[in-house]
Formats: structure tokens, sequence, C-alpha cells
């Protein structure tokens, strides 16, 4: 019985060595991965600024140093930062109202529209990060230099997925303005009804 004793923590000293260096190999494989995405995160966001530089219009100063087109991004963050405020203040004023079911359900509604638009211009502002942006998962060149180009999948295109990201999120603004829009109309009837 002794002589099983030693075997078998040579057997676990063994099996720790092969773990270890299994361990390592991976953790070389995470860093290597890592430092791909990085570059290839680099990569994105320069080509991705070279793509988004504004182009030379008639509303560009002398200096081209600003733009005041009204396709220009501030204007959409003025729209919802005014709508916001507009709905806050409409729900302050409804909170002072007599209560009734309806004015209830319209501060309700009007609550979850301003979160909803705050949400989306949180969502706006947020920067690219390599967890956010579909980095591919190889470079397309090289693994088609290695393979051939029959062996290896067309890999996304970050950018068209970015753009893809952006149209969802304009439609998705267009849509909170609009319902905003629409209840502050049924505000303003319904305030106006009050005082008649």
């Amino acid at each position: 019985m002794p002589q099983n004793i030693p075997t078998d923590h040579v057997c676990c000293k063994r099996w720790q060595d092969v773990l270890e260096d299994t361990s390592s190999a991976d953790t070389d494989r995470q860093i290597d991965r890592q430092n791909f995405n990085c570059s290839q995160f680099e990569i994105f966001t320069h080509e991705y600024r070279e793509r988004k530089e504004i182009a030379n219009c008639e509303d560009h100063d002398e200096s081209h140093s600003s733009c005041c087109s009204p396709s220009s991004g501030n204007d959409d963050k003025k729209r919802i930062v005014n709508t916001s405020r507009k709905l806050q203040k409409a729900v302050y004023s409804l909170q002072s109202m007599p209560g009734s079911e309806v004015i209830s359900e319209m501060i309700n509604k009007m609550k979850e529209i301003g979160d909803r638009l705050n949400q989306l211009l949180k969502q706006r502002e947020a920067e690219f990060s390599t967890t956010n942006v579909p980095l591919a998962a190889f470079d397309t060149s090289d693994m088609q230099l290695l393979l051939g180009e029959t062996e290896v999948p067309t890999s996304r295109d970050p950018f068209d997925e970015v753009e893809k990201s952006e149209g969802t999120v304009r439609e998705q603004q267009n849509l909170l303005l609009f319902e905003a829009d629409v209840m502050l109309q049924e505000y303003d009837h319904l305030k106006y009804g009050l005082r008649r």
C-alpha cells in the first residue's frame, strides 16, 4: 500500500505539469487574440474616421471648422434634448393638475418616452470599443493566402454593421420623437381644454 502513494503523487504531479503547460499556451493564445483585436480595432477606427470626414459644403465657414447644415449630428441631439425638456415640463404641469386616470396614463407614457429618449441619447454618444464593434475573427487576406480563396468564408464588414446599427438608431429616434410630439399635442389639447 505505501508504494501506491508515491505513484499517485507522481501521477498527480505529471497531470499538474500537463495542465500548467496547456494553460500557458491558452494564455498565449488569449494574449495573441487581444493583440489582434486591438490592431483590428485601430484599423477600424482609422478607416471609420476617414469615411466620416465632413465633406465641404456651402454651410462651412472659411476656416472649415464648423458645419451648419441641418444634417449635422448636433441638430439631432438638440432635438432630442429639447423634446425631453418639453416632456419633463409637461409631466410637472400634469402632476399639478387634479388627478384622473387619463392624466396618470399621460404622465406614465411621457415619462417612458423621456426615459427612452435619454437612453437613445446615451447610446448615440457611446464610443466604439472592441466589444461593441463586430471585428473579424481573422484577417481575411492572410487566410486567403494561407488556405486559398475558396476555403475562407467571407467575413462581415464592420462598417456595414455599424451603418446598419446607426440606421436602426435613427429609425428609433424618429419614432420616439414622433411619439413625443403626439403626446405633447395631446397635452396641449388637455391643457387648453381644461382652461375653457
